[in-house]
């Protein structure tokens, strides 16, 4: 064994991930104390790229509408107090994937309906989400490909499709 994960041919099977594992830490940290809490309210963008979170400066207001969408902080966070910790609430690890997949989503929205019949096993968008899911290029690609109408539907459709296809939502 080298000490390099492998990839899998079904996604989902490495989950997990890195990103989904900060996601969690993030909110955990949030759930815990006052001032990661009010910075997560104030701009979550903010929150994840200084805790590593894959993102650019300039979608921050975009990831923050994002998060909004997808939860209720709030709510969420008052759930994770609660119940002692992330891991031991019900069904989060679906919206903690669709926070963590939110880069590759982008991406994937950004290369459009029309550039998906473009995309190669060496594209971005294509290495992107085989890293995140821990499959082959090739699987990735044949996902990204049947995605379709999903794309045009934006970011959020992406990344249900993404937290569906491998198995957290």
């Amino acid at each position: 064994m080298n000490g390099f994960p492998t990839s899998q041919s079904t996604p989902g099977a490495n989950r997990p991930n890195q990103t989904e594992i900060m996601v969690a830490s993030v909110l955990n940290a949030a759930a815990q104390d006052r001032q990661v809490r009010a910075a997560l309210y104030t701009d979550a963008g903010a929150l994840f790229a200084m805790s590593g979170f894959p993102i650019v400066p300039w979608h921050s207001s975009e990831f923050n509408q994002f998060v909004r969408e997808q939860t209720n902080e709030y709510a969420m966070i008052e759930q994770i107090s609660v119940a002692n910790g992330l891991e031991n609430v019900q069904g989060i690890g679906c919206t903690v994937c669709k926070i963590a997949s939110y880069t590759v989503a982008a991406v994937i929205v950004a290369v459009g309906v029309a550039g998906l019949s473009t995309l190669s096993v060496t594209s971005g968008a294509v290495l992107a989400l085989a890293a995140f899911a821990g499959v082959e290029a090739a699987t990735a690609l044949a996902f990204i490909v049947s995605l379709g109408t999903a794309v045009g539907g934006g970011v959020s459709k992406v990344a249900e499709a993404i937290c569906e296809w491998t198995g957290a939502c």
